[in-house]
């Protein structure tokens, strides 16, 4: 679970350095929010499984966090929508 969260902060991080030079980060902020919305909802996946049945009790955190985290998908712009962006971006790098 750290491991995750320590490389979605890497990739924001290098999202936010590409921003402040000035140049355009759509690619770098689209692949940061597609692997934070995908760390979250692995790690709050995996801290149910480690609190069991308790994990899904309301009014706990955990259960709390695993609902909220699959908003992420949808807030910041779709996955699907993010991942059109990201490759657009790949492909007009290639080119």
């Amino acid at each position: 679970m750290y491991i995750k969260l320590a490389g979605v902060k890497a990739l924001f991080r290098k999202a936010c350095e590409v921003r402040d030079r000035g140049e355009d980060y759509s690619l770098e902020a689209s692949v940061a929010k597609v692997a934070t919305a995908k760390a979250v909802n692995d790690i709050c996946y995996e801290a149910i499984q480690i609190m069991g049945g308790h994990g899904y009790i309301r009014n706990n955190d955990v259960e709390r966090f695993a609902r909220d985290a699959r908003l992420i998908d949808i807030g910041v712009g779709t996955v699907e929508v993010l991942n059109m962006i990201i490759g657009l971006n790949v492909l007009k790098n290639l080119k």
